[in-house]
């Protein structure tokens, strides 16, 4: 399969406040990509095993990257930031997924995936303090190499009606979320605007926090469809694991920002209008 997409161009727009104050535009282009796909879809086993891999090549021209600086050392109000385009990236990667259905009341489900990109033109940027990094060679930003998600749902009858139990498990790569984490090697330990970017490791990870570490979740739902209602009640992350599932420079100010995701429980209910 071969497929073509693009995003839009537009401007991003600053304030400059070392002259003045005055607005300022800076243009960038429109990212194209073409994707060169192959793969399979088949069923096995009496219909009971549906199997689907692929394989494919993208090629992006323009690729839009956004990074963040202060055009005033200090100034809030001078904080600017850019999409700039990166002119050449590719990325080759494989995906291989499953759905099985060993009995009436059990089924089994799960994909595998992996990515590798890079950037492949002789491309730099901007960053706060006036730092120029160079991302040739580099990733691009939130890709990680491995992901790995696999569930298992077993449903009973209860009377006319279903009750059923969920278990999930989510596993992925480490990533760099944006510019800044990308290059942690080129301006690490170098001063920026707002006091610089903090450096701290983890099991001994030189590259956290720039990069997220590896990490595995399990997931429990279960609930009971009764008629047209769903009532349903889940823990997210069952084992209470610390992980982050991105990263971001924080303007310059406090160093690199996490996203932490705590474990929590939840429940819902839905209705269901003409059997959908």
């Amino acid at each position: 399969m071969l497929s073509k997409g693009y995003k839009a161009g537009g401007v991003s727009v600053g304030n400059n406040t070392n002259a003045g104050n005055v607005p300022f535009e800076r243009p960038f282009k429109k990212e194209q990509l073409w994707n060169y796909e192959l793969g399979f879809k088949s069923e096995l086993w009496d219909n009971r095993l549906r199997l689907n891999g692929s394989i494919f090549h993208i090629e992006w021209e323009n690729l839009q990257l956004e990074a963040f600086r202060f055009l005033t050392r200090g100034d809030l109000s001078s904080n600017f930031e850019q999409t700039i385009n990166v002119a050449n990236a590719d990325a080759n990667g494989v995906e291989l997924e499953f759905f099985a259905l060993p009995t009436e009341q059990l089924t089994l489900s799960g994909g595998v995936g992996w990515l590798d990109t890079e950037i492949t033109s002789s491309e730099t940027a901007q960053l706060s303090g006036g730092l120029v990094v160079d991302l040739h060679g580099r990733d691009v930003p939130k890709s990680p190499e491995w992901t790995l998600n696999m569930a298992g749902e077993y449903r009973w009858p209860i009377g006319q009606n279903e009750a059923w139990l969920r278990l999930e498990y989510i596993s992925r790569s480490g990533q760099y979320s944006d510019i800044e984490a990308l290059t942690w090697d080129q301006h690490r330990g170098r001063p920026t605007q707002g006091g610089g970017l903090v450096p701290a490791t983890i099991n001994g990870d030189p590259s956290f926090p720039y990069a997220t570490p590896d990490y595995n979740l399990l997931n429990l739902r279960a609930g009971f469809d009764w008629d047209a209602f769903r009532f349903t009640v889940y823990v997210e992350n069952l084992t209470d694991e610390e992980y982050w599932t991105g990263t971001q420079e924080n303007f310059g100010l406090s160093g690199i920002r996490l996203r932490p995701h705590p474990r929590y429980w939840g429940g819902s209910v839905s209705y269901s209008w003409g059997g959908i």
